[in-house]
């Protein structure tokens, strides 16, 4: 049998080179590290252009030039603004909540003790950040009736919360009855108001007359049984 022409030898299949395995990384990170970085870089050219000139006036490109990533990663991480100020806002949310829940379980039992570390503990966390407040307070207003009703589900949440504690001061015996289901919801709905108005004034009240407020608002609320009035 005649030996195969070189070219014929040289036309076989030849195995493939063996290509060295890689980390995978670039810059010390892995492509999820990366992806996670470039979302964070979002989350903060979001928090900064709409706290600082308001949701309506930014752009996409604008949020990319800015968090220096190309617009198919925006569309990749977030596929809106609208989507990307929802994530801010439930962000921003959560973290004030998450900080007078935690505060009011602290505080005990004491009726004046727990409004005054409530209260305390919602301004330290509204006059931390001005952008983040102006997005969680202002920004959501308006853009569409899915935020609206997050928006006020949010307001819902914490009003009911309040009215939860209310309720146990009341069966402890250590407020006056009322209908604290309402209550808390006014109450609510004026700290947000009194922080709107912090937001938006050129020169911002003091935190400690902003909490001095709310904390005289609570308890002229709640009307503690040893401060009423004899027959009352």
């Amino acid at each position: 049998m005649p030996k195969p022409s070189s070219r014929a030898r040289s036309s076989r299949p030849v195995g493939r080179a063996k290509i060295p395995r890689t980390t995978g990384k670039y810059g010390g990170l892995d492509v999820h590290e990366r992806r996670a970085l470039r979302r964070e870089r979002l989350l903060t050219a979001g928090l900064e252009l709409f706290g600082k000139r308001g949701f309506a006036s930014i752009t996409i490109g604008e949020l990319c030039t800015a968090a220096n990533v190309a617009s198919r990663t925006f569309y990749e991480e977030f596929g809106s603004r609208d989507a990307l100020l929802g994530a801010l806002y439930d962000t921003i949310v959560t973290r004030v909540i998450t900080a007078v829940y935690d505060a009011v379980e602290r505080a005990g039992t004491d009726p004046r003790a727990v409004v005054r570390a409530g209260v305390e503990a919602y301004v330290r966390a509204i006059t931390r950040d001005p952008h983040a407040t102006r997005i969680m307070l202002l920004e959501v207003v308006g853009v569409s009736a899915a935020f609206e009703t997050t928006r006020r589900a949010a307001m819902h949440a914490f009003a009911a919360r309040s009215h939860e504690v209310a309720a146990r001061f009341e069966a402890a015996g250590r407020i006056v009855p009322a209908d604290f289901e309402i209550m808390s919801l006014a109450l609510t709905g004026a700290a947000n108001e009194l922080a709107i108005e912090w937001v938006l004034a050129p020169e911002k009240y003091a935190p400690a007359r902003l909490a001095d407020t709310l904390i005289r608002l609570w308890l002229g609320g709640l009307r503690l049984l040893d401060e009423a009035a004899p027959g009352s």
